[in-house]
C-alpha cells in the first residue's frame, strides 16, 4: 500500500489546488519547473523520483482503486481532494513514507544500489575462487566501477566481512519486512537473488509496495552513511555520488552566466531561448540558492503585495494571486517571491 500512501499523502499537502498529474509527475522525477515549485511550496521533496519507473495507466489505476474506496474525491476531470474516510485510512495505517529522501538521492540512489549489489555478488563468488558468473548488472559503468574497486581488494573475505557488518548494523534498525526484502534481493555464490514479481509472491504484496519499500531502504542505507556513521565500505560504494539539489541543467548553464552579470535579456539571445525559460531558470536557482536576491526583479513593495495577496487567497494558485496584485504584477515575480518564501520556510507562516 506504499503508492497509495504516497498518492493519498501528496493530496492531503495539495488539496485540490494541483492535478493527479502533479503527483505523478513528483513521484517520477519530472524535471520542469511546475514540479520543482511543487516540490517545495508542498513540501513534498521525500517523495520526488522515488518511483521513476512508474507506468501513468498504472498510477491512473491505483487513483481509480482510491476512488472506489472512497479515499479520494473527483473535483473536476483532472483534480482529486482527500476524503474524511481516506484521511482516516492514512492516519491509522503504519506506512513510515517519512523514511523516503527523494529530493536528497533519487539520482544516485540507483547507481548506489547497483554497485552494492554487485559489489556483494562478485565478493561473495571470488571468495570461494569462482571467477565465472553472470553479474546481476550489466551497465558498463557499474561493471567498470567493480572491477576498479575490485582490483584494489587484496582479501575478499574481509572485504565482505565489512560490508556484511556494516549493513547487518544498519538493516537492525528497519523493519523485519523491509531487511527480510533487502536480503533475499542479493546474490550470491551458487544464489541468485528474488526478482520483485518473486518477493511480491514470497511476502503477500503488490509489486508497486516491493519496489517502493527496497527504494526506501536504499534511501536509509545511504543516509546513515550520509550522516557520518562509521561505515567505511559503503561509504566508499557512496563517496563519488552527488546528492542532487533539484536544479536542472540548463538552469546551471543560465546561473554561470547570471554570475558573469548579464541580464536575462542577454541570457536568452546567448543561449536562443524563450525569456520565459529564462524565467524558469531563475525562478529554479532562486529555490537553491540562499544568497540569491530578489530586488533586482521585484521590489519590496511588489514582494510584500505578493505575499498579502497569498495571505488573503490562502493559496499558491498564480492565479488567485494574480488576481488580487495589482495588474502590473507578473507571475514571474509571483513565482519568484513563491520560491524565496519556500527556500527560507517563511511560507509556512504565510499561510
Amino acid at each position: 500500500m506504499q503508492l497509495e500512501g504516497i498518492i493519498m499523502t501528496c493530496s492531503v499537502a495539495m488539496r485540490e489546488h494541483r492535478s493527479t498529474s502533479a503527483i505523478f509527475n513528483i513521484m517520477t522525477g519530472k524535471k520542469s519547473i511546475q514540479t520543482v515549485q511543487d516540490v517545495h511550496i508542498y513540501q513534498l521533496g521525500t517523495f520526488y523520483g522515488v518511483y521513476k519507473e512508474l507506468q501513468k495507466y498504472a498510477f491512473d489505476q491505483t487513483v481509480t482503486t482510491m476512488m472506489n474506496n472512497q479515499w479520494l474525491r473527483q473535483i473536476d476531470a483532472h483534480t482529486m481532494t482527500p476524503t474524511h474516510l481516506g484521511e482516516k485510512w492514512l492516519q491509522q495505517t503504519s506506512l513510515n513514507l517519512q523514511h523516503f529522501n527523494g529530493l536528497a538521492y533519487s539520482n544516485v540512489e540507483p547507481v548506489f544500489s547497483s554497485r552494492l549489489l554487485l559489489l556483494i555478488q562478485t565478493l561473495t563468488n571470488t571468495a570461494q575462487g569462482h571467477y565465472s558468473f553472470i553479474p546481476v548488472e550489466d551497465d558498463r559503468y557499474i561493471t567498470q566501477w567493480v572491477k576498479s574497486v575490485f582490483k584494489q581488494i587484496n582479501k575478499p573475505h574481509q572485504a565482505l566481512k565489512a560490508i556484511y557488518d556494516e549493513l547487518y548494523d544498519i538493516l537492525n534498525t528497519l523493519t523485519e519486512l523491509e531487511a527480510s526484502l533487502f536480503v533475499d534481493r542479493l546474490t550470491g555464490y551458487q544464489h541468485y537473488g528474488m526478482s520483485t514479481p518473486q518477493l511480491a509472491h514470497k511476502y503477500h504484496l503488490d509489486i508497486h509496495t516491493v519496489k517502493l519499500l527496497l527504494k526506501k531502504v536504499h534511501h536509509q542505507i545511504m543516509r546513515q552513511v550520509s550522516e557520518g556513521h562509521h561505515y567505511p565500505t559503503l561509504s566508499m560504494i557512496r563517496a563519488d555520488l552527488q546528492q542532487s539539489n533539484m536544479i536542472t541543467q540548463s538552469a546551471k548553464q543560465t546561473y554561470a552566466l547570471l554570475k558573469k552579470q548579464y541580464t536575462l535579456e542577454q541570457i536568452a539571445l546567448i543561449r536562443q531561448l524563450k525569456l520565459n525559460t529564462i524565467y524558469d531558470h531563475l525562478v529554479e536557482i532562486v529555490y537553491v540558492d540562499a544568497n540569491m536576491s530578489l530586488e533586482p526583479y521585484v521590489s519590496n513593495q511588489t514582494e510584500q503585495e505578493i505575499i498579502e495577496a497569498i495571505y488573503e487567497t490562502q493559496s499558491f494558485r498564480l492565479k488567485e494571486i494574480k488576481q488580487r496584485v495589482h495588474s502590473d504584477v507578473s507571475y514571474f515575480q509571483i513565482r519568484l517571491v513563491l520560491a524565496a518564501l519556500q527556500r527560507t520556510g517563511d511560507i509556512n507562516g504565510v499561510l
